[in-house]
């Protein structure tokens, strides 16, 4: 795992589908900016090792954090709708038993330590 763009905000998607469906009723003229995510600022390296601890496996870490991460400030959403239901370590639990059960991806890179804008 790639720990270059070392910091994210993360959210389970039926957290951001229903904050999404709610936030129909904030619409307004100007338009305002809501982001939809979790309120943390979650460490890629300490998920990586996450992952590694429940699939029993090594976690392979490469580069060093440069101080760049996928972050929004999710805080106008979460003082409206409240924090999202599933916190980041339910979902990171979730995600391994899935992948342990042999679930299907789509099997599409994410490009996350991508930091040009080219994905």
């Amino acid at each position: 795992m790639d720990v270059t763009t070392g910091f994210m905000n993360g959210i389970w998607q039926g957290d951001c589908c229903d904050q999404v469906l709610r936030s129909f009723d904030c619409a307004a003229i100007p338009a305002s900016i809501l982001n939809v995510t979790g309120p943390e600022i979650l460490s890629v390296r300490w998920i990586a090792k996450r992952f590694g601890e429940l699939l029993g496996k090594e976690s392979k870490i490469t580069g060093t954090e440069n101080g760049k991460g996928y972050i929004n400030n999710a805080a106008k959403a979460n003082s409206i709708f409240g924090n999202p239901s599933v916190p980041i370590g339910k979902i990171i639990e979730w995600i391994a038993d899935w992948v342990q059960k042999g679930g299907q991806t789509s099997g599409k890179p994410t490009h996350f330590e991508t930091q040009d804008g080219k994905y």
